[in-house]
């Protein structure tokens, strides 16, 4: 193993608006705590985001993006675009507003590069623009990207949904030119490389399943979350997404095997935990007879209680890299209901039943319904689902990967 001591690490990405963010969901709950371990592991750590407030005590250095207005960032731009550069092969396939990202990046890019001199740098996203900027340098570190499953958004074709470049050349001229690509699960891999034909660079590429933190969730009484949640006494299916949660989660087909399976209609609570925006449309389409449906309002300040007040966890979605909020309620000692290749390799990892798979693709409300019944029907064993999580998907576990995959770096 290298020296981690001496190894500086620049991490670009969005972290919880609760340690100053701007971007709740996954991706940010990831990078967050991949840069947390990364530090506990003995890396210097070194951390590139957006910054609403800056909160006290960080553990290790965050760098907030310059607060430039739209006009200096143009000008800054366009001056980049003056100077010499290695973006060409990127920079043809974006439009102008795009390329002026890019380029007003890759000065901000450059300068922080001499200045810190970063051993590695690892970007939270595979499609942030920075990316581009960073790769546009004449010198640079190596860079490693995370893939949260654009290779599952180009099967899906939903590209449009996700606002990425639709070229398939860009993203194969972007997986030849980054040092290493971790992918959140063995098929995001597979999808990826499949959907840009790059089999070529398949040695650059790791699967490692997102670990979570065995503390993020909290474990406890199930009767005691209900009361605090003030949720009836009956079984009850949560449903946790924020980003998408009708085009992608399936929201709209949970609440369609909701309302016209009347023995969930009458015999469950459905607990969803969503964007404000959401909340406030499904209490418009939601019908006077359905009061077994309650929202709260993301960030929840008391996921924990949610999670814990559950019988099934529910996101039927119709894609995923590999989905945290499916970690979430395993740790909880939940079963899932969700997107099928998720289900799948997360059943496979923790070699225990976990839940049940769900296709969007063939199946619809009265199949999902049906799957809801089935494991609320089951004898569950929480502890033993949230031991077989800390024992195999826990960063303590798992951070291992990722400094394997920094060591290869490094030698």
């Amino acid at each position: 193993m290298v020296d981690t001591k001496s190894s500086r690490i620049l991490y670009i990405g969005p972290i919880p608006p609760e340690y100053g963010g701007i971007k709740s969901g996954g991706v940010a709950t990831y990078f967050w705590e991949l840069t947390n371990y990364a530090h506990q592991a003995g890396y210097d750590v070194h951390l590139l985001t957006h910054l609403t407030k800056r909160c006290a005590d960080y553990p290790f250095d965050i760098i907030s993006w310059p607060k430039d207005n739209f006009l200096l960032k143009t000008l800054k731009a366009l001056l980049q675009a003056t100077r010499p550069t290695n973006s060409n092969i990127f920079l043809r396939y974006f439009g102008l507003k795009q390329k002026l990202v890019i380029l007003y990046k890759r000065q901000v890019m450059k300068k922080l590069i001499d200045d810190l001199k970063p051993d590695i740098i690892h970007v939270a996203q595979i499609f942030d623009p920075v990316v581009f900027s960073i790769l546009s340098l004449h010198s640079r570190p190596p860079l490693v990207v995370t893939d949260h499953g654009v290779g599952m958004v180009l099967e899906g074709n939903l590209i449009e949904e996700y606002q990425l470049p639709p070229n398939p050349e860009l993203w194969g001229a972007l997986i030849k030119a980054v040092d290493r690509i971790v992918c959140v699960s063995r098929f995001a891999k597979e999808a990826l490389l499949h959907h840009t034909n790059s089999f070529a660079y398949e040695q650059k590429m790791f699967a490692i399943l997102n670990p979570i933190n065995e503390e993020k969730i909290k474990f406890y009484d199930k009767l005691n979350a209900k009361k605090k949640l003030n949720l009836p006494n009956l079984r009850t299916i949560l449903f946790v997404g924020v980003h998408l949660p009708f085009e992608k989660k399936g929201l709209g087909v949970l609440l369609k095997a909701f309302a016209e399976d009347e023995c969930l209609k009458k015999n469950t609570t459905l607990l969803i935990v969503a964007d404000p925006g959401t909340c406030i449309r499904i209490q418009r389409i939601i019908k006077g007879d359905l009061v077994n449906i309650h929202t709260i309002q993301a960030p929840a300040q008391n996921l924990d209680d949610c999670y814990n007040a559950s019988d099934v966890f529910v996101m039927p979605s119709k894609l995923e890299g590999i989905g945290l909020a499916y970690y979430e309620a395993l740790l909880s000692g939940v079963p899932i209901i969700g997107y099928h290749k998720s289900v799948e390799e997360l059943q496979s990892a923790l070699n225990l039943y976990i839940g049940e798979k769900y296709n969007s693709e063939f199946e619809g409300a009265v199949e999902l319904a049906e799957k809801i019944k089935k494991v609320l029907d089951m004898e569950i064993n929480r502890e033993a689902l949230r031991k077989a999580v800390i024992e195999h998907l826990s960063w303590k576990v798992k951070f291992r990967e990722y400094g394997e995959l920094y060591d290869s770096l490094l030698t």
